[in-house]
């Protein structure tokens, strides 16, 4: 009989993934894909299911050095680096909104998706912070811009010169920390520290209509 039971709830967990999966959630992010794992012991039976959500940031933009006071957010490509030829420091700032995440969900990876349009002058190694206060896109400046906050586990990554095309860079350290509360969710900083040689890093924005930043959050219930 116990079995009968068991078959029984396996059968409606796999319904309910396959009409949950394409659900969508608050902010709106997407149910991508959805997976059960049952455990069972002589007196009970414990199912687990496993979302994967993709959630597009919600807000993009860059800090220029070389324009101090102009906001750059509607451009279609984003920038971090350096150029030598105008002595001027590129600074992007990325954020995303968690709140279709269940406060009480067991994150198990979180996964930042770029599209590099371009890698000019030199191999660059980006550094990825925690903003440390609140920004808007459509007014954050050189002048303006949050400081980096140290707390975040930093992510580096390094993009080579004739990159193109999307890269998985792990932010789990980061999501991680924001999700449960540990730190404030102000978005991350992408910054170079090389500052003799032209090395920047582009990328699709959140203006363009295709390959906009998003993050991809597997958790658990």
């Amino acid at each position: 009989m116990q079995n009968k039971y068991f078959l029984l709830i396996v059968a409606i967990s796999m319904i309910t993934v396959g009409l949950l999966a394409g659900l969508t959630l608050g902010c709106g992010s997407v149910v991508k894909s959805m997976s059960v794992t049952t455990t069972t012991s002589s007196t009970s039976t414990t199912i687990r299911i496993t979302y994967t959500v993709p959630i597009t940031a919600e807000a993009t933009t860059f800090a220029n050095q070389a324009f101090q006071t102009t906001p750059q957010y509607s451009l279609l490509a984003h920038e971090a680096g350096y150029s030598a030829t105008e002595s001027a420091t590129r600074r992007s700032f990325i954020k995303f909104d968690f709140s279709s995440i269940p406060a009480t969900a067991i994150i198990d990876s979180a996964t930042l998706y770029l599209y590099v349009t371009e890698v000019a002058g030199a191999d660059t190694t980006i550094y990825f912070y925690a903003a440390d206060s609140l920004w808007d896109e459509t007014t954050l400046t050189w002048q303006n811009m949050p400081a980096a906050n140290g707390q975040m586990g930093i992510v580096q990554e390094l993009f080579s010169v004739g990159q193109t095309g999307s890269v998985s860079i792990d932010a789990n350290s980061a999501v991680q920390v924001w999700h449960n509360g540990s730190l404030d969710n102000y978005g991350m900083i992408l910054v170079s520290y090389n500052n003799s040689s032209t090395n920047i890093l582009k990328y699709t924005s959140r203006a363009s209509t295709t390959n906009k930043p998003y993050l991809e959050i597997v958790y658990r219930n």
